[in-house]
């Protein structure tokens, strides 16, 4: 009614057909607190979001503490990014194979 989107703390964001990761990151960044899965048919671009994460996250985690020979951050036990206070899961996806219901379902765990 007000033209704003209300979004709630452990908002599951959907990033069909994401390519490099950049849609995923800016919702990973502009949603405080959000679970983005971030999928792509092509596994060469699947790598190319996984990068991409991992060097947002780093610089983030590089700002944060102003010291250059902190160690880098890698992927956590669950394989998600963690870009402010969100999280990313970057995955492989083709379409109709359902492998995501199962990606939503463990988000929905925690």
């Amino acid at each position: 009614a007000n033209g704003k989107i209300s979004v709630n703390e452990n908002t599951i964001v959907g990033d069909l057909g994401s390519g490099t990761g950049v849609t995923s990151i800016a919702a990973a960044l502009l949603l405080p607190k959000s679970h983005t899965i971030c999928t792509d048919g092509c596994e060469k671009v699947v790598g190319l979001a996984k990068e991409n994460c991992l060097t947002v996250q780093n610089t983030i985690s590089l700002n944060k503490c102003g010291d250059k020979d902190v160690q880098l951050c890698q992927l956590d036990e669950q394989h998600q990014y963690h870009i402010g206070s969100s999280t990313i899961h970057v995955s492989r996806y083709w379409w109709g194979d359902g492998s995501i219901l199962k990606d939503l379902e463990e988000y929905k765990k925690g």
